[in-house]
């Protein structure tokens, strides 16, 4: 009999337990005993063990563990990959698995993330990194790194805990002095530092309701660390100076607070004649503000130019919203006038079937004279789908909120 060093929760039903040579996986459920899972690598011998987890597929675990030598504390991780059953042992601290879906791909890739010292720079460094082979029709997600900077005066200071927002896709890192560090998920860039607790961290776990990060300090304190989305964007636009992250984290999580930086670069394409990445612009902004009825007459007034038919603006306005995933309802009767206007009804009954219209009462009656069956079927969606997209609004402008 082993004795146990460390356990955690891993599911609702499962366990991990680790024991000063293996680790096991115990499922609560009937007689079930438990399973061992693979062995500590040695190179863990003589440390603690501060976190094991498991991505939620059950693909990849990574187990923390650390020790202190010469009075500063050296931290040791092993990755374990089941489908594999190989291990990966390495210098790591803190360290959290995230999936992240990168433009262009059809799949989204499953990262690790982890602090580690380097000596290099006497400091401390994040790493960013796709586990495993791509998936099929995947391109690579390259590694990312970023530094990690402590003030001045707290050399002794560590991380140890990391969580990442599903929502916002970025990095919290906590360090044991109580200090926040966020950065983006996708390039490793920080986003803010600040210090929450100044009472040593005995604990933390990701805060569900915000998709943050809750510790509990040794008075006893408990805090919780979330993204400010009303003020998000603004801040890296205004206090970061960085429009190309704001720009892009706007886009990627659907955040208010660059609506200018959207307009402006909108204008610019679209006075240049860059349709297709002006369409792209539209496409991609958020809360749909530049997806209105506006847009597409600037983009149909384009289209009336000489060209070949298929090149046109409008078209290329449709196929980039397409693109980005389903039609508002305003873009859908558009896009359907016109592929009646053409003549071509069975594309409608396409973009019904691959559910890229946003149906309403009005697109059920333009599309009854033709065929009254698919007209139905519009109807029938219009009433019973309650998440059919809004039409645009604007909202008003806008970092990173704690709450004690």
């Amino acid at each position: 009999m082993e004795d146990v060093e460390f356990w955690t929760w891993i599911s609702d039903t499962t366990v991990a337990i680790v024991t000063k040579q293996s680790v096991y996986h115990w499922t609560l459920e009937g007689t079930a005993q438990p399973m061992k899972v693979f062995d500590r690598d040695s190179s863990l011998n003589g440390h603690v063990i501060i976190k094991y987890e498991t991505d939620e597929a059950l693909h990849w675990s990574v187990m923390t563990a650390i020790t202190k030598k010469n009075n500063l504390i050296f931290g040791r991780m092993q990755l374990f990959c089941f489908e594999d059953e190989t291990s990966y042992a390495m210098d790591g601290y803190a360290s959290a698995f995230a999936q992240f879906h990168v433009t262009g791909n059809r799949h989204p890739s499953l990262l690790i993330c982890y602090a580690v010292r380097d000596p290099e720079i006497q400091g401390w460094k994040l790493y960013i990194k796709e586990l495993g082979r791509p998936p099929v029709g995947n391109k690579v997600y390259q590694i990312k790194e970023g530094v990690i900077h402590f003030p001045p005066d707290q050399h002794s200071d560590i991380p140890v805990a990391m969580e990442v927002s599903s929502k916002h896709d970025v990095i919290l890192l906590l360090t044991i002095n109580g200090y926040v560090h966020m950065f983006d998920l996708e390039t490793g860039v920080s986003i803010y530092t600040s210090r929450v607790s100044h009472d040593k961290v005995i604990a933390s776990a990701l805060y569900q309701p915000t998709t943050g990060i809750i510790c509990v300090n040794r008075r006893g304190q408990v805090t919780s660390v979330s993204v400010d989305e009303d003020n998000f964007i603004a801040y890296i636009k205004n206090v970061l100076r960085n429009p190309f992250l704001a720009l892009r984290i706007a886009s990627r999580n659907n955040l208010s607070g660059a609506e200018d930086l959207f307009y402006s670069r909108f204008d610019d394409l679209f006075k240049n004649g860059n349709y297709c990445e002006a369409a792209k612009v539209a496409a991609s902004a958020p809360k749909m503000i530049l997806r209105t009825a506006v847009i597409i007459q600037r983009f149909q007034a384009a289209s009336e130019q000489p060209g070949p038919a298929q090149n046109s603006p409008i078209v290329q306005y449709f196929d980039a919203v397409m693109d980005h995933g389903k039609l508002n309802k305003l873009e859908s009767l558009e896009l359907c006038r016109r592929a009646l206007k053409d003549g071509r009804p069975q594309l409608i009954e396409k973009w019904v079937r691959d559910d890229k219209l946003g149906c309403s009462e009005e697109l059920s009656e333009l599309i009854k004279p033709v065929d009254l069956n698919l007209s139905m079927i519009v109807y029938e969606r219009a009433i019973v789908d309650s998440q059919s997209e809004p039409l645009p609004h604007h909202q008003n402008h806008h970092t990173p909120q704690t709450q004690q």
